[in-house]
């Protein structure tokens, strides 16, 4: 499944939504047309042969972020840093990343995911330039310890993986969860960027700021 659509561009700057694996991760590929360059934003199972073979010919993946460290986002991770991608998550979820067995204990398997180390250990808060996009990044735990949104500034989009969706919000009841700090950085981390920011959240349609500050009842 692939699903692609052209979410922004501006010159040579491209950014693409792909839905990939069996619960249709939203996936976000970032290139530089110009430089050859790129970033993606999670990898899902079927994410990698797909892009390798069509989108990524000829371009060379600089880094990959990941939202979390759940399996359905995480999939074909080891694939892509084998090629030369340098590994961005947060430390909260490290351990479930390198070690996806972890998962056992509440998924009951680790659903054949391939142990990837991390190359950059994202702090809470920060942003860095790559392919030519400078990233923000925002904590935003409660779904899982290590939960971030990317927010790209300059194309007005927030990936935010699974902690916000439309009209809804991310569960909170597996290990490590917590409803109340989730709701609490929704507010602080996602709602409070413009209005009119794009959310791309990790499954499911794309929302907004304004629609869902004004009509998530979850958030009230």
């Amino acid at each position: 499944m692939s699903n692609k659509k052209t979410v922004w561009h501006r010159g040579n700057e491209y950014l693409y939504a792909f839905q990939f694996g069996r619960l249709y991760t939203n996936t976000g590929v970032f290139i530089n047309s110009e430089k050859k360059t790129a970033f993606m934003v999670d990898a899902p199972f079927g994410s990698y042969e797909f892009l390798k073979e069509s989108l990524l010919r000829g371009v060379a993946v600089e880094a990959l972020l990941i939202t979390h460290g759940h399996w359905d986002h995480i999939g074909d991770a080891h694939l892509f840093k084998k090629d030369g991608a340098k590994v961005y998550a947060h430390g909260g979820d490290r351990m479930v990343i390198e070690d996806p067995s972890l998962c056992i204990s509440y998924l009951g398997s680790d659903m054949g995911v391939a142990p990837c180390a991390l190359d950059c250990v994202i702090g809470d808060d920060g942003r860095f330039q790559i392919a030519g996009m400078e990233v923000h990044i925002r904590s935003v735990p409660g779904h899982s310890p290590g939960s971030v949104i990317f927010y790209m500034e300059r194309a007005g989009i927030a990936f935010v993986g699974d902690t916000l969706f439309r009209d809804g919000i991310g569960r909170s009841d597996l290990p490590e969860g917590n409803g109340k700090l989730l709701i609490a950085g929704i507010g602080e981390k996602i709602l409070s960027l413009p209005d009119d920011t794009t959310i791309i959240p990790g499954h499911g349609p794309f929302t907004t700021v304004a629609h869902e500050s004004r009509n998530n009842a979850y958030l009230r």
